[in-house]
């Protein structure tokens, strides 16, 4: 769980499938959330800015808000997995999100269970990926 991240924690990148160090760990408050779904059952909640892959080849992710029921998104359910979304939406809902900035390579999975994530990107080049 984000909430029990540390950085002497390392992060799966499921592209390479090898772990990262993380450089370092930052809370934002009230950010606004938003709900990704996945027709495979992977689902992520994150900031509207925050990045995910469309597919295998997608180095850098587009946000959240650029994706719409249907299109595609990469998975990772015991290996890479591409999807559809079924929820891609605003939850009109706050809470506060951990930046995470790691040493090498901004590709890892984010979810809400132990086994299915979403293929996610922190960008440095954007200062409000979340």
């Amino acid at each position: 769980m984000v909430s029990f991240l540390r950085t002497d924690d390392l992060l799966f990148n499921p592209i390479t499938g090898t772990f990262h160090e993380i450089k370092s760990l930052e809370i934002f408050n009230s950010v606004e959330i938003f709900e990704m779904r996945a027709v495979n059952g992977a689902v992520c909640f994150s900031s509207c800015s925050h990045k995910v892959l469309s597919h295998r080849a997608d180095q850098s992710g587009s946000t959240v808000t650029q994706f719409t029921q249907a299109d595609p998104v990469l998975t990772w359910l015991g290996g890479l997995n591409d999807s559809n979304i079924t929820v891609a939406e605003n939850t009109n809902l706050s809470g506060d999100v951990l930046k995470i900035e790691m040493k090498d390579g901004h590709i890892y999975a984010a979810g809400d269970s132990a086994d299915k994530f979403i293929v996610a990107h922190n960008s440095k080049n954007n200062p409000v990926d979340l």
